[in-house]
């Protein structure tokens, strides 16, 4: 025994025909009164109508003992009902004489329905293609009837005949209602993706922020988002609703919908090419280093690199100089982050590119949230961080990741060389080939090693052009021409990042001397070997 904020508590189940049944079909019922029902984290599928309140009249017991007075509100009162985290799949009207949709009040007779309490938040509704009903959420059965206290957010309702969100036709009778943050698409071909009140407005009504875009599921049949989904981060948070329908939790900027499959991660790492001993961090922007960003990296660079497509990218001048809030978070550029299968390290399940600040602190392109996996389910993954000229690094331990509420907690790679994977295959070569994953930086930090211009996997100044990245330098990049300079770029054989490319000069300047004395130590025979 125990005191519940709910006295009917329906959830995680699935409600399913295994092939579309004709006849109409509805999964959960509530006929008469009905008070604090929570409804949540259920499958609904290939049936006519998923939630159903099937109200009388106000003084109709229904059969059962009467009351000496009518209870107050009538005896199908529907008070504080909450409707939240599930997903309506394939619901279609069939041909009885009910109507079908996704959560819908009917009255049997006399259209009072009495409403003090709903919430609907957070489901995805999708109707059959072909089939379609009417309303995905209709407020029917209320000419003589009130709604009072109704939210309805961050729901998507795709593919209804008419429209997604339907009040009365002759009067609205609604006083005190919130639509917000919803996305509504294909309803009414077209036409119906804004709510239709054929009754007049609700009273102290708010209609705000809702969305009419195509919501990218992953398939007609699967109803995750893609990574590229105008969803994530677009809905409102709901004090108390933290998780979703698999029960992963809700970011901050939630997504819109029953699933979240938005997981954020947060890591500090340092570059070798961009370390200052000084500073024990990476150096300070300039302010022609930031030009250079501004002109050429407003785009994530890894296409031609690693692969790696996406559509990662920042506004024109983003990147600045300024140390804002005095905490090293000028940007420095951008890295490549993975989600790798814990079972076979070398699959890739999931990209980003995001920005690395002066801090090492590695951050989403608004240059300050944790970085965001769009697409991806919530799980246990390696994580890998590359850059453009460094040999990358993953973690050294799985991490769970999920959406949270909060920040997550900061996997640091900085504070020991345990932080990254330890290849045993690349720990055990012969001297002077036996590598950690990280090299350590002045100051007791570790970091990426840097020197690798020809992104591969090794650095080296020796061999053949293809894996040496000294002939990557002279050859590829300068011509042959070791007199030369080429200033103001940005270039993976700018190892020392300071947007000149050069193979003369002081060893603070040269890129050549970075190779040779700084990453290999003078050993040009050395072979440094990437561990992932």
């Amino acid at each position: 025994m125990g005191n519940y904020d709910y006295c009917a508590w329906i959830h995680n189940n699935t409600f399913n025909h295994s092939v579309l049944n004709g006849r109409t079909e509805s999964g959960i019922i509530f006929e008469y009164r009905t008070e604090s029902a929570l409804v949540e984290r259920n499958i609904f599928r290939n049936i006519s109508a998923g939630v159903v309140f099937n109200t009388r009249s106000y003084h109709d017991p229904g059969g059962n003992d009467t009351m000496a007075v009518t209870p107050s509100g009538g005896y199908s009162y529907l008070t504080d009902i909450v409707i939240r985290n599930n997903l309506f799949t394939n619901i279609y009207q069939g041909n009885g004489a009910a109507a079908g949709g996704g959560v819908i009040f009917h009255s049997e007779s006399s259209n009072d329905t009495q409403i003090n309490g709903l919430d609907i938040d957070y489901n995805t509704i999708v109707a059959q293609e072909g089939d379609e009903p009417w309303f995905g959420i209709s407020l029917l059965s209320l000419q003589n009837g009130m709604a009072n206290n109704v939210n309805i957010r961050n729901n998507i309702v795709n593919g209804f005949l008419e429209t997604w969100l339907r009040g009365d036709s002759s009067v609205t009778n609604i006083n005190g209602i919130t639509v917000t943050h919803n996305n509504a698409f294909d309803n009414g071909f077209g036409n119906g993706n804004a709510p239709s009140w054929p009754g007049g407005n609700p009273q102290n009504y708010t209609y705000s922020n809702n969305l009419s875009v195509d919501p990218q599921f992953i398939s007609p049949t699967v109803h995750h988002l893609q990574p590229l989904s105008p969803l994530y981060g677009a809905g409102t948070s709901i004090p108390g609703v933290n998780n979703d329908i698999l029960y992963n939790g809700r970011n901050y900027q939630p997504t819109i919908g029953a699933y979240e499959d938005n997981l954020l991660f947060s890591a500090r790492l340092f570059l070798q090419g961009a370390y200052s001993a000084s500073l024990g961090r990476h150096k300070d922007v300039t302010p022609a280093w930031a030009a250079i960003l501004n002109a050429h990296a407003t785009i994530q660079p890894y296409g031609p690199i690693y692969g790696y497509n996406g559509l990662d990218s920042v506004p024109a001048g983003f990147f600045t100089d300024t140390n804002a809030n005095g905490i090293a978070s000028d940007i420095i550029d951008w890295v490549l982050l993975e989600l790798r299968s814990t079972a076979n390290p070398a699959t890739v399940i999931n990209q980003r590119a995001a920005l690395i600040r002066e801090d090492g602190l590695i951050v989403d392109t608004d240059g300050v949230s944790p970085v965001a996996f769009k697409g991806a389910q919530a799980g246990n993954y390696l994580v890998s961080i590359r850059h453009r000229n460094h040999l990358g690094v993953r973690t050294s331990v799985v991490q769970s990741l999920n959406g949270t509420m909060a920040a997550p907690v900061v996997y640091d790679f900085t504070t020991a060389q345990s932080s990254a994977y330890q290849d045993p295959v690349v720990l055990s070569s012969p001297p002077p080939n036996n590598n950690n994953a990280m090299l350590a930086l002045p100051g007791g930090k570790f970091g990426l090693w840097g020197g690798n211009s020809n992104s591969n996997t090794t650095v080296r100044a020796n061999g053949p052009l293809a894996q040496n990245d000294y002939l990557h330098l002279i050859t590829s990049t300068l011509g042959g021409n070791i007199t030369i300079q080429l200033p103001n770029v940005y270039s993976s054989a700018d190892m020392n990042m300071d947007g000149t490319v050069r193979a003369n000069g002081p060893l603070l300047l040269n890129d050549y001397l970075f190779l040779v004395t700084t990453t290999l130590a003078g050993n040009i025979t050395r072979i440094i070997t990437q561990h992932l």
